[in-house]
Formats: C-alpha cells, sequence, structure tokens
C-alpha cells in the first residue's frame, strides 16, 4: 500500500499542477516540497503497519455486500492560485481556486451486508474489478473496505506545501477532499472508509 501511496502523489503532482487551472503553478521547487509530503506520508503508513504504534490510528477490514443505494464522486484534490492583480491604487493578490477531480465514486451499499455509510474508490489503493457498474444505483456489489482512511494525516502534509507561480503569486492550500463516510470518531472527526477491493453484477 505504501508504494500505491507514492504513485498517488506522484501522479497529483503531474496531473494535478497540470491541470488547466493552475498551467503556471508547477515549478522545479514543487519537486523538492512533494518530496518532504512523501516522507512525510510514508511515515504515517510505515507506522500504520504495526497496529497501536499511531496514536488513534488502528485500521480494520471489513465486508460488505448489496445494492448500490447511492454513488457519487469520491476524492477531488484541491488548491488556491493566488494570482497578483495591479490597479491604480495597488497590488494584491486574488485567490483562484484549483480542482481536479480524482476518478473513482463514492458509494453505499444496503443489506445483507450494508456499508453503514459512504465508502470511497481511492485510486491505485481500491482494486475495482470488471463491470464497473458502481457508478450508478442499483448494481449488487461485494467488496472489501477498510477504515479509518488518515486523510487528515495526508492533507497536514500537503498543506506544508507553497508553489511560487513564474508569473507572479504562488499556490497553496493543498489538500484532496474526499466524501467522508457519515459516521464521527470519539473527538468528532469525520471518518473516511475506503474500498479495498470491490466486484458489481452486469445489471
Amino acid at each position: 500500500m505504501i508504494k500505491r501511496l507514492i504513485v498517488i502523489f506522484l501522479i497529483i503532482a503531474a496531473l494535478g499542477l497540470l491541470a488547466p487551472q493552475s498551467a503556471n503553478a508547477f515549478s522545479f521547487d514543487f519537486i523538492r516540497k512533494i518530496t518532504s509530503v512523501l516522507k512525510t506520508s510514508y511515515k504515517y503508513y510505515k507506522v500504520a503497519q504495526d497496529y497501536g504504534k499511531l496514536p488513534g490510528y488502528v485500521p480494520h477490514t471489513f465486508p460488505f455486500g448489496g445494492h448500490i443505494t447511492s454513488s457519487e464522486r469520491a476524492c477531488s484534490l484541491k488548491w488556491t492560485n493566488w494570482i497578483i492583480i495591479c490597479t491604480p491604487v495597488g497590488c494584491f493578490p486574488v485567490p483562484i481556486p484549483g480542482y481536479w477531480p480524482f476518478p473513482g465514486r463514492a458509494i453505499e451499499s444496503g443489506p445483507p451486508i450494508p456499508t453503514n455509510g459512504k465508502i470511497i474508490d481511492f485510486p491505485f489503493i481500491s482494486d475495482i474489478y470488471r463491470n464497473n457498474q458502481e457508478s450508478r444505483v442499483g448494481p449488487w456489489d461485494l467488496g472489501l473496505g477498510f477504515t479509518p482512511f488518515p486523510l487528515d494525516q495526508i492533507n497536514d502534509a500537503l498543506g506544508l506545501i507553497t508553489i511560487p507561480l513564474p508569473a507572479g503569486g504562488w499556490a497553496d492550500n493543498f489538500h484532496i477532499d474526499c466524501q467522508a463516510s457519515g459516521e464521527k470518531d470519539k473527538e468528532g472527526n469525520d471518518i473516511y472508509k475506503v474500498i479495498l477491493k470491490l466486484g458489481t453484477s452486469p445489471n
């Protein structure tokens, strides 16, 4: 899973920052900063391999299966481009949101083995088998998921990135926005559930 997460961030770097909303956001400084993020995220997952070493993070797997009762986009990468605008009274930064949608769906399944909330397809972690009927309501599904997914820790690392824009200004506030399961932990924080394996009926 750790290797897959590293690939995720590299793809985010290559595709997300080259999206039209941030055509000027890419710089060589990004490589150094994304490396720092990868190291931080790698640390969380390496520690989490031994249950209990990361306080408050004890992942577990669970099965689910039934009719898909809801389906929507699961995750997106978001950030803010700050563009310097100059007027006769002075220059000031103007925020322009950046957005890059991930492929994959957030689904809910009903009985006989319900998901008890939304469970997300996360790139390079989830194995989605043929049929790909998770994009609509109705088909049967059968899968395996895990929770909690430490999205907050990943976003803490991504939030450290600030990229200067070649034409002036900067890009910051990088974060991955995903559909929460609908459950909360003891501190009131959202819990995220991720699909490990998923198969669906043809119709």
